[in-house]
């Protein structure tokens, strides 16, 4: 496996999927692909497609707040919003076709786009992957997602729990069997005592030594976030375990043991390929009928990184007027066009 360089000169790169769930080609599609798979799946719902438009302020974000970006590799089915401007100079328009293999299409699966990112033709060995609903509100430095080479990320062991039947966390569960089948927990953090409780962590690194008595990783903290990524983490995990990433990706919908881009960044962390921070400068907001104190957070801009995510936990009643609202807010504070826009 190639290593990391130490240098701080590589470039950086941003992967981001897209999905236009009005696109009548992509409804057919997924229609005829749907059949009795999808009625086991969470993918069967219109919060999983909705779009509220927020792509175009993350591109906005990146380009205000993070110009040290070289290339975002743009992932599409094949359609396109209708503002993109296909010859933006920093902008890598990558089709399914052009890097899931053959035998993998088509999906509707977000797994199956994530866990062969890094055969995105031209990915740079380091980079940041981030989903459409999350945005970047103020200037971050490269060093906030890479230094000396690795990502910067939280290593937290934490229980895992599950709220309702069909979660992630069957997603979860699975990475970590794969996690545990390679790596020994006691090993692992005694290695690396000083990343498994570094104190950047505050509060959260009680987790992991409230943890300590059980010698298996029960789960690993995640946030709603994007998450900087080595694209031979990926190489590697392949390598070592195909079968349950080929699965996985033959699955054209979710489905409820399948693994996802949590087990790379598992990965990264129990291997030690990571540099310590704190998640206390990103927040994760579930999108609702009354967003209030998230509309609050962003005029003030509250945090560097937020995600607003549309989870169904709440019907909307009216998500036009609601959609517009939250337009607003973030054209208050991203006003002006990006190159990504014609």
């Amino acid at each position: 496996m190639k290593r990391p360089t130490k240098s701080e000169t590589y470039p950086i790169d941003i992967v981001v999927p897209w999905v236009d769930p009005t696109d009548p080609a992509w409804q057919a599609s997924r229609a005829k692909a749907a059949g009795v798979e999808i009625k086991d799946t969470e993918d069967d719902s219109e919060a999983r497609y909705r779009d509220w438009d927020t792509i175009r302020f993350l591109f906005r974000g990146i380009e205000k707040y993070a110009p040290w970006v070289r290339t975002v590799h743009f992932v599409t089915v094949g359609h396109l919003p209708a503002w993109l401007n296909e010859d933006a100079p920093h902008l890598h328009i990558v089709r399914h076709t052009d890097y899931i293999p053959k035998a993998y299409l088509p999906t509707f699966s977000s797994h199956t786009i994530e866990l062969n990112m890094h055969r995105i033709p031209g990915l740079a060995e380091h980079f940041i992957y981030f989903n459409d609903d999350i945005l970047i509100l103020k200037d971050l430095n490269r060093k906030h997602f890479f230094l000396h080479g690795l990502p910067r990320d939280a290593a937290v062991h934490t229980a895992m729990t599950s709220t309702h039947r069909y979660s992630v966390k069957d997603t979860a569960l699975t990475d970590i069997e794969i996690i545990n089948d390679h790596f020994d927990k006691r090993k692992v953090i005694r290695g690396n005592l000083t990343k498994w409780f570094s104190p950047v962590y505050g509060g959260e690194a009680f987790k992991t030594l409230l943890l300590t008595p059980w010698n298996k990783f029960s789960d690993l903290q995640t946030w709603h976030s994007c998450v900087p990524f080595l694209k031979c983490t990926f190489e590697e995990v392949w390598n070592q375990e195909f079968e349950a990433l080929d699965s996985t990706c033959r699955h054209p919908f979710r489905t409820r043991r399948d693994v996802n881009q949590w087990l790379m960044r598992d990965w990264q962390l129990v291997k030690g390929d990571f540099i310590p921070i704190g998640a206390g400068d990103s927040n994760y907001y579930v999108l609702r009928n009354d967003n209030h104190k998230l509309i609050e957070d962003l005029r003030g801009q509250k945090y560097s990184i937020v995600c607003l995510n549309d989870n169904g936990e709440e019907e909307i009643e009216n998500f036009e007027k609601v959609k517009s609202t939250l337009t607003r807010a973030m054209e208050e504070i991203l006003p002006e066009k990006s190159s990504y826009e014609k």
